[in-house]
């Protein structure tokens, strides 16, 4: 399932949040200001992953929807 999701990069709003898919996900604090990776399926983004784009070998976290 993972083979198939979209690779973007998004820029991290103030309050620590990206918006993909029409929706607003919720990073780290401390990335704030900064640009991430983020991997997501286009037709049901119901789980959005990302990773600091200035740290490729970082792992990819979950980012948590804000309601």
């Amino acid at each position: 399932e993972d083979l198939f999701l979209i690779e973007a990069t998004r820029r991290v709003n103030a309050d620590a949040t990206i918006r993909v898919a029409a929706k607003f996900w919720e990073v780290r604090a401390e990335l704030a200001g900064s640009r991430v990776r983020v991997r997501f399926n286009p037709d049901d983004a119901k789980r959005v992953l990302y990773r600091p784009l200035q740290n490729p070998d970082a792992p990819f976290q979950q980012a948590f929807q804000v309601q």
